[in-house]
């Protein structure tokens, strides 16, 4: 996959109004946006991946924190962020749940000034919401997921691109939001994590919204996770911002002969964009996924719950279990 460029990325986003809602995944791509449109045709540093707030290696982006000055890692934690200049408008506002008041707030800001519309809206929330808010939290998740998108939508024009990014994969000894979950409990929602990530992007295609599965972009490429076992490298970054890119330029109807060779990956990304990525997964285990999964299946699991978990929950289990044990690109 050719990655994108400075000059592509800041041509296709020139004179567009670019938000960005969600966690810490969607502010190192809002990091590697605001990067490449400044004309730095690099990679983030690890430093920089791991800034937030006023951090020294914040500075390197040229961007203004608009909101935020505690570092935490409870459901208070809070990060505005902007970047302006005379030709690009690129905001990024951090969620600790789908519906916040910090979104509420977003989409208050929208409507009463509607002279100032996002171009382009990029969100995900999964992991603070079911693991921050413990009771009911899946209920009270897709509950409040359903009263966001209907409130964008019902908010935001028509012409707006919306994507959903679903929630990428963690390792069960991730840490960092998940220091307080218990190893057990991490486990489980790294299979739980499929429904979950099912569910929303469905829910999105419902509201005419796009999808991005990050989930299925990375859950190969175990060697990029950070050690901290939730995060991932400036090169995943940098594939994920290329997708995102493929994703706007379709959406603003740019003619992409000129961006793309005629291989089966770009044509796959462009059929995506019609008919959304959820489509051509059966519940994110896709043809090659239920191949490793007839050849693997493991016994050498340090998971007390295992019996407990149905057949379908078993066979992610088995997937992630030898995505994790076996990288490869």
């Amino acid at each position: 996959m050719d990655l994108v460029d400075s000059e592509r990325l800041y041509n296709l986003l020139r004179n567009k109004y670019v938000l960005l809602c969600g966690d810490s995944i969607m502010r190192s791509i809002y990091k590697d946006i605001v990067l490449l449109v400044q004309g730095q045709n690099r990679l983030l540093t690890n430093d920089e991946l791991r800034a937030k707030l006023d951090d020294h290696d914040m500075l390197t982006l040229n961007d203004q924190l608009l909101a935020g000055d505690k570092k935490t890692n409870d459901t208070s934690y809070y990060e505005r962020r902007c970047y302006f200049t005379n030709t690009h408008l690129i905001k990024f506002v951090f969620l600790t749940r789908c519906f916040s008041s910090q979104m509420r707030n977003e989409l208050r800001e929208i409507e009463e000034n509607k002279s100032i519309v996002p171009d382009v809206i990029l969100l995900n929330s999964a992991i603070w919401d079911i693991t921050k808010y413990e009771k009911n939290s899946e209920r009270d998740y897709a509950q409040l997921l359903e009263e966001c998108f209907r409130s964008i939508r019902s908010i935001i024009p028509p012409q707006t691109i919306v994507i959903w990014l679903t929630a990428t994969p963690f390792s069960k000894n991730a840490c960092g939001v998940l220091d307080e979950t218990r190893s057990e409990k991490k486990n489980f929602l790294r299979i739980r994590i499929f429904d979950i990530n099912t569910f929303s992007s469905q829910l999105a295609k419902k509201y005419n919204f796009q999808v991005i599965d990050l989930h299925y972009l990375v859950r190969k490429r175990t060697q990029h996770r950070c050690k901290d076992g939730m995060h991932y490298d400036a090169i995943i970054h940098r594939e994920i911002t290329t997708h995102i890119v493929r994703y706007i330029e379709c959406g603003l109807n740019k003619n992409l002969s000129n961006s793309y060779n005629d291989d089966q990956d770009n044509n796959l990304i462009c059929n995506d964009v019609i008919k959304s990525i959820i489509n051509k997964i059966d519940y994110q285990i896709t043809s090659d996924d239920k191949e490793i999964l007839d050849k693997y299946r493991s016994s050498n699991f340090n998971f007390d719950m295992i019996e407990n978990l149905n057949e379908k929950e078993k066979a992610v289990f088995y997937l992630l279990d030898h995505y994790e044990n076996n990288c490869f690109q």
